[in-house]
């Protein structure tokens, strides 16, 4: 009895020895059909995360921010996707000048999210990314009238601070706020600028 085996088939796209899946073409191939629209497109270049990296770096005079023209976030952060997981650019764009990432964040002088220059990129926690951003003015805190939250005036708050022999509760009730909020201002614990 004699045994006949059936020749395996090929990717019909030259050079490629993957065996054919759908289409002719192997899996890969019929994949980049399915995106494309064209089995031979490239969109992705595999191995060189560098080179990769700097296709999407606009970068301008070696002082100004070197924009991020690859995909973003929500927020405006450059994103590129590195050995399986999704890395922000500019973190990556620290890790290529210094030889590691910056712990715990990587923070912009610049203010400018899709920014990758080296220049423009330091180390910081948590609480410097907000004391920079309070400094140079990206959040500004409103306080008294000026937040929108605000029922009280600071007349109010003088007249509350000025009263003597009234409950916290009684005070509240007078002023349609709850009594925390006449704790707080009695021990200048809120409208500290006042």
């Amino acid at each position: 009895m004699t045994t006949t085996t059936i020749p395996q088939k090929i990717c019909s796209i030259g050079g490629c020895e993957n065996s054919a899946k759908t289409r002719g073409w192997c899996g890969m191939h019929y994949r980049r059909w399915q995106r494309h629209g064209d089995p031979l497109t490239v969109k992705l270049i595999i191995g060189d995360d560098v080179t990769r990296f700097g296709l999407y770096v606009n970068k301008k005079a070696p002082d100004e921010c070197w924009m991020w023209t690859g995909c973003k976030n929500s927020d405006g952060y450059g994103e590129i996707w590195l050995k399986g997981k999704m890395i922000l650019a500019h973190r990556y764009s620290f890790f290529l000048a210094n030889g590691f990432y910056a712990e715990p964040q990587t923070l912009h002088s610049c203010d400018n999210p899709p920014c990758v220059n080296p220049k423009h990129l330091h180390e910081g926690t948590h609480q410097d990314n907000s004391d920079e951003m309070i400094e140079r003015g990206r959040q500004v805190i409103l306080k008294g009238e000026a937040n929108g939250k605000a029922k009280l005036t600071e007349a109010d708050v003088l007249e509350i601070r000025a009263i003597v022999g009234m409950s916290n509760v009684q005070i509240g009730e007078r002023y349609g706020v709850h009594n925390g909020i006449i704790s707080g201002i009695r021990h200048r614990k809120s409208w500290q600028h006042i």
